[in-house]
């Protein structure tokens, strides 16, 4: 990929925000409360050292020394809008079992309220084991179920979403096709953020396109894209056509196209394509980084800045997370020193 011309030492072009545009956002998200809906999921790492090839087969026998839960799934999506500053309540289902208890505990030390968080006694609670041994993950085993919500637990939730429509200021839903996004709740939940012009951004899979369409901005990274868009994308014509066409079968306002190494690229009805290059120097784990994406995404949708802009803030915030080990977020804090420290 070619990055947009007119760029100056820094390798930023003469219409990119200025830091303090970027940091006066940071700061109106102070004034924000998102609904965030999705498939929410508990995150255990386990922690060894494998010194020896187990006798039973051609596996490393991994000596645990320590154990680690972490919120995963929509759940960092709602610790990435909370470290920004901003306020955000969380909808979505767990089992009835062990991780669906340890996840409620999770919720509640870090100060997520539970009351929309629903339980399904015959559901397992999505649970990502990552296995890592001298620092490299060996293994993961995951625990899900991904049939969609029975239609009662679905028109639950609706409900639940239009009991306070009124207090929100707009709309996250991170879909990882495990069930909660379905026809029966998505047919109740988009007339009713349009009804009340809540903006909804969502981080989808492709097999639920038809149930997106109409939303304010989708964020597809490129595997997606070209799921979504049937266009392999192997240079900027391509990119561009990809894009371009998501945004018209989907009907959607804003696509915002995650490129991994070669930036993000953002398209709008109207608009030429947006393509901003990575200040990722230092890549430790992408884990969680779409989170963080999505939450500055649909914070900047609910104060109504500028989407140039708003990616470009997305960009710096994904930019510090790789930086993390482990399913990390970006406080309000730490991405005001980022911006200053690269600007």
């Amino acid at each position: 990929m070619t990055a947009s011309p007119r760029k100056n030492k820094t390798g930023r072009s003469g219409d990119d925000p200025s830091a303090d545009t970027l940091l006066k956002m940071l700061k109106d998200f102070k004034k924000k409360h998102l609904l965030v809906i999705g498939d929410v999921m508990l995150d255990e790492y386990v922690w060894g050292h494998a010194t020896r090839i187990s006798p039973e087969a051609p596996v490393p026998v991994v000596e645990v020394h320590d154990r680690t839960y972490h919120l995963g799934g929509a759940a960092n999506t709602v610790s990435n809008i909370m470290a920004l500053g901003a306020r955000a309540t969380l909808l979505g289902v767990v089992g009835s079992d062990t991780q669906g208890r340890l996840l409620k505990g999770i919720f509640k030390d870090a100060g997520i309220g539970t009351d929309l968080i629903m339980t399904a006694a015959k559901r397992p609670t999505t649970t990502k084991i990552r296995i890592v041994a001298q620092g490299q993950q060996v293994m993961r085993a995951d625990q899900e179920e991904i049939a969609p919500m029975a239609p009662r637990l679905a028109r639950s939730m609706v409900a639940s979403v239009e009991k306070i429509i009124d207090e929100i200021h707009g709309i996250a839903v991170s879909d990882y096709n495990k069930g909660v996004i379905n026809p029966t709740f998505m047919s109740g939940l988009l007339p009713l953020a349009r009804e009340h012009n809540v903006p909804m951004a969502v981080d989808l899979k492709p097999a639920n396109m038809t149930l997106f369409k109409g939303v304010t901005l989708v964020t597809p990274n490129r595997v997606e894209a070209e799921a979504l868009s049937g266009i392999r994308i192997r240079d900027d014509a391509s990119l561009r056509e990809a894009g371009l066409t998501i945004l018209r079968r989907m009907g959607v306002a804003y696509v915002s196209l995650t490129l991994g190494a070669d930036g993000v690229a953002l398209f709008g009805a109207g608009r030429e394509m947006k393509l901003i290059p990575s200040v990722a120097t230092q890549v430790y784990d992408v884990t969680g980084a779409g989170d963080t994406v999505m939450a500055v995404l649909a914070l900047c949708l609910a104060c109504g800045h500028d989407m140039n802009d708003a990616i470009a803030l997305a960009n710096f915030a994904a930019g510090l997370v790789v930086r993390k080990r482990g399913t990390a977020t970006a406080t309000a804090r730490e991405l005001t020193m980022f911006i200053k420290g690269v600007l």
